[in-house]
């Protein structure tokens, strides 16, 4: 009897160490990339889309438009696992160079209750929450 009661003690300190173990999946990190990112907390929702080229500048990157007078801090998901490699945005696998146009598609950063990783160097530029990267102005 005590040897099942061992054995039980045993089997039952595991299934705790497991259980009390795991946590949250853990948070994508963009680590020292020049971009901001965001956690997307829940799906995308209807948006609008901006289209300019991307500009590296004093360690952010961003986005210049035509169709505006500003410069946008374009807000990447996380998940997405965005990369700044020598010029180029890597976006859901996708290479963007910063000499092409690209359309964003997303919203203006409203603020929302998604964590927001900006790095230092970035100004007070209007934000940009992107969902969707594509060539051009095809959004």
């Amino acid at each position: 009897m005590t040897r099942q009661i061992l054995c039980f003690a045993f089997a039952l300190t595991g299934v705790v160490l497991t259980v009390g173990c795991s946590g949250p999946s853990p948070q994508p990190d963009s680590g020292d990339q020049p971009f901001a990112t965001y956690s997307q907390s829940g799906a995308s929702g209807d948006g609008a889309g901006i289209a300019g080229r991307l500009i590296l500048e004093d360690g952010c990157v961003y986005l210049i438009s035509p169709e505006f007078s500003e410069r946008w801090v374009p807000v990447f998901r996380a998940e997405a696992n965005p990369e700044w490699r020598d010029g180029t945005l890597v976006f859901d696998g996708e290479e963007y160079a910063a000499d092409e146009t690209v359309g964003l598609g997303g919203s203006g950063w409203e603020g929302s209750e998604d964590p927001l990783t900006i790095p230092e160097s970035c100004d007070d530029s209007p934000r940009w929450t992107t969902w969707t990267v594509g060539p051009g102005d095809a959004l």
